[in-house]
């Protein structure tokens, strides 16, 4: 009995041993040449036993697409690693200690695809040098308050695909530092004032696929810093004039897929710096001639798929649209008449117009080529009596 328990001691010193000296801390997994450990796609159904190895930081341990049920704690305690992939696993819970070890050396964390509906608001606290964290497509209902306490480092966030309703004030608390936040494809239908105080540095904002109706200027307060706003697939149904304020940086606006119906003057005023806006595929079906005034960096606007049968409510110009270089109109029943007198101009200076004359003499002729001949000199204010047709 005592050779027989010996020799098992031997053999299983000897695989432990053999993991180790052949550069992998388990026998389960295997190892890459470039420091990554790979234990997906092999039907684990808990977190293999890591041998210690004094000084060694692996670039990723790679444990996505297995049957894990859990993280238990200390789960990672004698191994260290940069990234740690668990995604595609049926999690159901993660310990607020699974991660103690990583503080000063994990940077990713994707933890995306699970049965995660729940997770404890101390499971990140102590990842202070974490860069990028994945939480989509899990079925969270709700983000506890302080989840991301201690996160002071973090700069991409995703959350796409779950099951949030409201963003509430103070659940982003912690991320002092956060560049890119990805919401899309939850069910959120409001957000309350200040939610994105807390994470002022942020430049790329994704709330695609929500249900918001409407846009609350004090819920963008703190975004001052954005510089991509994305909120399409929404049901938005206005633009009020002063929606824009609180993110005065933002260069990217796009709004397509929505309940558009028209834009009032002036209606991005509050974001001199915008460069590009797509507002396709929605029900706009006027567009005041001062929509886009005070947007001197425009350069990209897209219209197209939307119900305008005119630009500028009969005026002959659109004003603010002299910088602009592209202009996308296609999908609308646009009317072709001398108050469009001012595309020939803009054509002349460079623009790019897509789109086609619905009416039914000019059926598909290019807006670009629309004939100006016989049309007298454009004036903002004064309707120009359209040319005769024999």
């Amino acid at each position: 009995m005592s050779s027989h328990l010996s020799v098992v001691c031997i053999v299983f010193f000897c695989c432990r041993l053999t993991s180790v000296v052949d550069g992998c801390p388990t026998s389960v997994c295997s190892c890459s040449a470039r420091g990554s450990v790979i234990c997906s796609k092999k039907r684990l159904e808990r977190i293999p036993f890591f041998a210690q190895e004094e000084g060694r930081v692996y670039d990723e341990i790679d444990l996505g697409n297995n049957d894990l049920f859990a993280v238990p704690p200390f789960a990672f305690e004698n191994v260290k690693a940069r990234s740690i992939l668990l995604d595609r696993n049926p999690l159901i819970g993660v310990s607020p200690r699974a991660f103690d070890g990583l503080e000063k050396v994990l940077l990713k964390l994707d933890l995306s695809s699970t049965d995660l509906h729940v997770i404890h608001w101390g499971v990140f606290r102590a990842l202070g040098e974490l860069r990028d964290l994945n939480l989509a497509r899990n079925g969270l209902f709700a983000i506890p308050r302080g989840l991301f306490d201690g996160l002071e480092n973090l700069q991409n966030l995703t959350l796409q695909g779950n099951k949030l309703s409201v963003l509430k004030y103070g659940v982003l608390r912690g991320l002092k530092n956060l560049r890119k936040l990805d919401l899309t494809g939850n069910f959120i239908s409001s957000i309350e004032p200040g939610t994105f105080e807390d994470c002022r540095p942020l430049t790329a904002l994704s709330m695609n696929n929500n249900q918001l109706k409407t846009l609350n200027h004090f819920s963008f307060r703190g975004l001052e810093n954005v510089q991509r706003l994305s909120l399409e697939s929404n049901f938005i149904r206005d633009l009020p004039s002063i929606t824009f304020f609180m993110i005065r940086n933002v260069r990217q606006l796009l709004l397509a897929h929505n309940n558009l119906t028209e834009l009032g003057p002036r209606a991005f005023v509050g974001a001199p710096h915008l460069e590009e806006i797509s507002l396709s595929h929605n029900e706009i079906s006027n567009v005041s001639s001062e929509t886009f005034v005070g947007l001197p960096k425009l350069r990209v606007v897209r219209l197209n798929e939307n119900r305008l049968q005119t630009l500028g409510g009969g005026d002959c110009f659109v004003y603010g649209l002299d910088g602009v270089k592209e202009l996308s109109l296609t999908g609308n029943p646009i009317d072709c008449f001398c108050e469009m007198r001012w595309v020939r101009d803009l054509v002349a200076n460079g623009l790019k117009v897509t789109g086609d004359c619905r009416r039914p003499e000019l059926y598909q002729v290019p807006i670009s080529q629309f004939n100006f001949t016989g049309c007298n000199d454009c004036h903002p204010q004064i309707r120009v009596t359209p040319p005769t047709t024999k």
